[in-house]
Order: structure tokens, then C-alpha cells, then sequence
């Protein structure tokens, strides 16, 4: 999961957007009853960061409960796309959310000189 939101937080700060919706579907490997289950989450407010995009990620697998399903495939999908510029952001009073939004700043601009996968978390590496 965290190799999605890190891809997908990528793509919509390369293509300057921001999402307001989160949508998981996760697909079952033995196809039987149910093939794909589908669920989404608003945010409370428009997004590219990726740790809220991840732990929205998490939350909505967390929901679903799926403690010794065989899944074949997960998909994250961005929805209610805006501009990036347009997009409001709620400040805080921790140098946290700050330090966070520079470090990820830091990385797009390693990841546009050195190509998309010079910089990732360690629990995403050998992943492609």
C-alpha cells in the first residue's frame, strides 16, 4: 500500500493536482463470490501530501478486514482531481507537518533529476 500512495502522491505533485477522494479496490485472487471490492474516502480537504495520502490508504485496507483473503491486485485511484494552486491547506502549530512537506519537496526534486525511483521508503524497496 505504501508503494501506491507513494506513486500516486508523486504523479499528482508532477502533474501539479490535488485529489479530494480515495478509492481502494482490491481484487480476489480465487474469483469466486465477490471478484473486486471497491471503497472510498473523502478528505476533509484536497491533497498531494503524500503521509495523508497513505494513512487514508491504510485506513480504507484496515476496513475492509482482510485478515487470510488471497488478493490478487490492489488498485488506488485519485478522484475530484483540482489544481494544486487553488488548493487550501489547514496550518499547524507543529514544525511536523512543515518538516514533512520540505523532506517530500526534497525527494520530487531528486526523483525529476535522477528518474522515479531514486528516492522511496525503505519498506517499498526492490519494488517496481
Amino acid at each position: 500500500m505504501t508503494h501506491l500512495t507513494e506513486q500516486l502522491g508523486a504523479r499528482l505533485r508532477d502533474e501539479r493536482q490535488t485529489c479530494r477522494v480515495l478509492t481502494l479496490t482490491v481484487q480476489y485472487a480465487d474469483r469466486t463470490g465477490h471478484a473486486s471490492i471497491t471503497r472510498s474516502r473523502t478528505l476533509s480537504e484536497a491533497t498531494a501530501h503524500t503521509p495523508r495520502l497513505r494513512a487514508t490508504a491504510h485506513a480504507l485496507h484496515a476496513a475492509l478486514a482482510l485478515q487470510r483473503a488471497r488478493v490478487r491486485s490492489l488498485a488506488l485511484r485519485a478522484g475530484e482531481l483540482g489544481d494544486a494552486a487553488s488548493a487550501s491547506r489547514q496550518l499547524t502549530f507543529g514544525p511536523d507537518d512543515d518538516r514533512a512537506r520540505r523532506i517530500e519537496a526534497a525527494a520530487d526534486r531528486a526523483r525529476a533529476r535522477f528518474g522515479a525511483g531514486a528516492v522511496r521508503p525503505a519498506s517499498t524497496a526492490g519494488m517496481r
